[in-house]
């Protein structure tokens, strides 16, 4: 069976409303965020309320587990507690992980430090060879892991999704990094990516979303995809 894959993903989901709200507007995909140190961190007895509630929906959601230099039997347990679609790894993970939680269900984040897209490209390959397929393209920070704000140099990373497009054809990239929306919809056509991702983008305040941005981020992304023909998985 071939992993789950999406379009619009709304990550650092923190409650069941803002989930709702998120699969409402259209999202394809949600992110928890099970790092300890993050101001979009879910409380763990919260995570049941914000599943079940996104099974009452008639939407269909991709449920992502975000995780930052956890050990591989942790990210399992917590997977396998929470019957986890898929999961992001975020940190400074040996690739190694990837056969131990089996690579159909990994999404390796890339962090671009530095405009590094060649070391980006030798990263994607190196993961993809380990079975892979699914990369998000973050700003890298080396004191912080995502959620940033920085905004990726759309046209250097254009040209690196069309060289992974050539060298590596089934791999789905995603773009991150200071997605709102007031400019998700040029950088999917400067970038050409296969989803989006935003966390801080749709926020009022750090960890707070607000459902009104989510809804725009949302319906501009989804705009933005269909005028370039681009379908939802």
């Amino acid at each position: 069976m071939p992993e789950p894959n999406f379009q619009i993903k709304i990550c650092g989901i923190t409650n069941a409303p803002v989930a709702i709200a998120a699969i409402e507007a259209g999202a394809d995909a949600i992110g928890l965020n099970f790092y300890a140190r993050s101001l979009r961190r879910v409380e763990t007895e919260i995570v049941p309320t914000i599943l079940s509630a996104i099974k009452s929906l008639e939407n269909a959601c991709v449920c992502v587990g975000v995780f930052v230099n956890s050990s591989p039997a942790e990210v399992e347990k917590t997977a396998a507690e929470y019957n986890l679609d898929l999961i992001q790894l975020h940190g400074d993970e040996g690739i190694e992980i990837a056969k131990i939680l089996g690579p159909r269900r990994v999404i390796r984040a890339i962090r671009i430090r530095e405009n590094r897209f060649d070391q980006a490209f030798s990263e994607i390959r190196d993961w993809h060879t380990e079975g892979v397929r699914q990369f998000i393209l973050d700003y890298g920070n080396s004191s912080q892991f995502g959620g940033t704000g920085s905004v990726l140099d759309w046209t250097a990373t254009g040209k690196l999704i069309e060289r992974c497009r050539q060298a590596i054809p089934d791999a789905r990239l995603i773009l991150a990094g200071g997605l709102t929306p007031q400019n998700v919809s040029m950088a999917i056509a400067a970038t050409g990516a296969d989803g989006v991702d935003t966390a801080s983008g749709v926020e009022e305040s750090p960890g707070k979303k607000d459902a009104l941005l989510i809804d725009h981020f949302v319906q501009a992304a989804a705009q933005a995809f269909k005028s370039r023909g681009v379908k939802k998985p």
